[in-house]
């Protein structure tokens, strides 16, 4: 009988997963190509060179004020083309110093500016609009194209279009979905426009979107797992954790593709990128683009065609620009091993450089998932926790990109786990579970050091742990040599090459991040020492005010970097979903709550490693003598979150229903948000 109803069960299930399929290719085919299947496809180019009599061209300038941040990007970028140049072997010259004027006492970037009338005669339905510019690759220009769409000489679009022309792809493309009678173009760009070559393209067509349609269906296939994981939701909870993990992440590994989108993505795909070899260092055009941050980015599925071509053709490690390192993999480059090994990976399988590029970010993914399951798994108590806060769009994002975060946030949230198991459980202490909780916060704070604190949680394991005195006072040794050890490497570690990427500047004379003029870590410590009270009323105060909002509000799970942030309202379910978690047990959840002393010394540990962000980024980030912290971000309080939310734990209040209900709101909640996210600011960002 029980056979019988799991084969009945299976066959539903099976239907409504194709059910799900035509769904999402109906919509596809339907809803967003209604105007490709409803009105007439064409494609209609129009001469912007002075030669077509229906375009109407004005000719502009102006001057843009530059401040100091403004004007070193420029020169970054000047230098990364410099580079690139003399990776091709041929010269470069520089137009950026022949933009620049001075003004009383100010720097001016000028502008070259054309206003482009073209009218589209009868009103017809726009899907998109195509600009090309066979730029001179020599001058290196990026031109910017601004639209706007009119009707019966009413604006449209009261919202800003524009799309930048890369000069290593020649053409651009732009999703417009208007019906227009005409079209007003702006340009701006270092030289003036003559547009000789230059042509826009405005057409309607039927596209058969196979990201799009993928990401529907896969996304209602997910939900139906969480919502028939019965089973697994009682025995298996890591399971279903790695499930939704794993299409999530992908989602954004394949969906963000080779933008680069995250925080420095650039600086940590360099990293990785070099670990990956052995001593000597292979980088084609392709990577030499991605490492110096002007590889060129898509916005549109055209534009991404066109993208991976080009990385395609200038993956040629013939012409491969060729450097030396030491075999030796530095303490602060072994974060990113586990992107690393993928992208070795992807070269012994001669995948294509796009493709490589992605598998790396699927190493960053593979070693999250699997960190978090292995805590899942071993966890005596708070499985959830793990589940919730490692299902949050900001660290599933970070897991889905080329930096060190993830694995941070993996090892010590290990590491935390393993130490409250020691506390819940009344043996000794073995010596194996003792090293293995002070490798995974060593290991978990080799590039960022303040983390390494944490390790100090095993000085107050209980007594009863250990056998003798002696056994006690070796590990609080252990535990200071290894945190001494990462702490001295702060300020032994050599600093980054000034010309790849930024730094932080390891000379405490002028020490500090490389981006920010003015900043001097031992200026920042003679001021805090000379004002101690007015920099601990400033400490507190920015403390106190973000509190909320870096743990249980959306700032510190709802930025996707540089595709955008979640609305506010998205926060209010961030705090829900973390609050039912840690205050409401089911009937069945066996918890572990922590005395009041531990639940202090969580707090003393969360506040002082809090504070120890702040003033770190004081003194790098901030410029001397500064009235108010510069630099600190929601992300950095990720992975104290995990003990954080021990705190509150609490036998009081039980969920009255099912426990597979009370699990399957956490996980279809944490779903739904980077559902939503990454549909809303990734898929229509990029594959549209």
């Amino acid at each position: 009988m029980r056979r019988v109803q799991f084969d009945k069960k299976g066959r539903r299930i099976g239907l409504i997963a194709v059910l799900i399929l035509a769904a999402a290719v109906l919509l596809e085919v339907f809803l967003f190509n209604y105007h490709g299947l409803a009105q007439e496809n064409y494609e209609e180019s129009f001469a912007l060179d002075g030669s077509d009599s229906r375009v109407q061209i004005e000719y502009q300038e102006f001057t843009s004020e530059m401040d100091e941040q403004m004007l070193e990007d420029l020169r970054y970028q000047e230098e990364m083309n410099r580079l690139y140049y003399e990776l091709l072997g041929a010269d470069y010259e520089s137009t950026l110093e022949e933009t620049l004027i001075e003004k009383d006492g100010k720097t001016y970037k000028v502008v070259k500016q054309a206003v482009i009338r073209v009218p589209l005669g009868e009103a017809r339905y726009v899907k998109g609009m195509k600009f090309a510019y066979p730029v001179d690759e020599s001058r290196y220009a990026n031109y910017g194209v601004e639209a706007r769409f009119y009707l019966d000489g009413e604006l449209l679009n009261d919202y800003l279009m524009y799309d930048t022309v890369s000069s290593r792809l020649d053409e651009g493309y732009m999703n417009v979905g208007m019906t227009a009678d005409e079209v007003e173009l702006t340009t701006y760009g270092d030289f003036d426009f003559d547009g000789t070559g230059v042509s826009v393209s405005f057409y309607n067509e039927f596209r058969f979107n196979g990201y799009r349609a993928a990401f529907l269906a896969g996304s209602g296939w997910l939900l139906l797992f969480l919502c028939s994981a019965r089973q697994l939701y009682k025995k298996k909870l890591h399971v279903v954790f790695g499930v939704v993990c794993l299409y999530l992440g992908l989602s954004m590994v394949i969906l963000v593709g080779c933008n680069q989108s995250g925080w420095d993505e650039h600086i940590h795909f360099l990293h990785a990128y070099e670990a990956s070899f052995g001593s000597t260092i292979e980088t084609p055009e392709s990577a030499m683009g991605m490492r110096g941050k002007y590889s060129p980015g898509f916005a549109t599925i055209e534009e991404r065609a066109a993208v991976t071509e080009y990385l395609r053709e200038h993956d040629d490690m013939k012409t491969a620009d060729i450097s030396y390192q030491s075999r030796f993999i530095g303490y602060s480059t072994r974060a990113y091993l586990p992107q690393s090994l993928f992208l070795m990976l992807a070269r012994v399988l001669h995948l294509p450089f796009d493709m490589q590029y992605m598998m790396g970010k699927a190493g960053n993914l593979v070693f999250y998932l699997l960190v978090l399951m292995l805590a899942m798994k071993l966890a005596r108590s708070g499985k959830k926790f793990i589940a919730v806060v490692g299902l949050m769009p900001t660290p599933l994002f970070l897991a889905s990109e080329y930096t060190y975060d993830a694995f941070i946030t993996a090892l010590l949230f290990l590491g935390f786990i393993l130490w409250l198991n020691e506390i819940a459980s009344e043996g000794y202490l073995k010596w194996q579970n003792a090293l293995l909780m002070m490798v995974c916060f060593a290991a978990g704070s080799w590039s960022k050091q303040i983390y390494i604190f944490m390790i100090f949680l095993l000085c107050f394991l209980p007594a009863r742990k250990f056998r003798d005195r002696k056994s006690r006072w070796i590990l609080i040794a252990a535990c200071a040599a290894v945190a001494g050890w990462l702490l001295y490497s702060i300020f032994s570690a050599p600093g980054a090459a000034p010309s790849i990427g930024v730094g932080v500047d390891y000379d405490l004379s002028t020490a500090g991040d490389r981006r920010v003029q003015g900043v001097s870590m031992i200026g920042q410590i003679g001021y805090i020492l000379q004002n101690p009270f007015t920099y601990a009323k400033m400490l507190l105060s920015s403390m106190a005010s973000t509190l909320w909002a870096y743990t249980f509000g959306g700032r510190a799970w709802l930025d996707l970097a540089y595709n955008g942030m979640y609305p506010a309202a998205c926060g209010i379910v961030t705090a829900i979903l973390l609050l039912f978690a840690c205050l409401v047990k089911t009937k069945e959840e066996d918890t572990f709550v922590l005395s009041a002393g531990y639940k202090v010394l969580i707090g003393v540990m969360f506040a002082g490693l809090a504070a120890v962000i702040w003033t770190s980024l004081y003194g790098t980030y901030s410029v001397v003598g500064a009235s108010s912290i510069e630099g600190v971000q929601a992300r950095y309080y990720i992975p104290l979150i995990l003990p954080l939310l021990y705190i509150f734990v609490n036998n009081r209040i039980k969920f009255r229903w099912d426990e597979v209900w009370y699990y399957r709101i956490l996980f279809l909640g944490a779903a739904g948000l980077n559902i939503y996210g990454i549909y809303e600011y990734i898929l229509k960002a990029t594959c549209f």
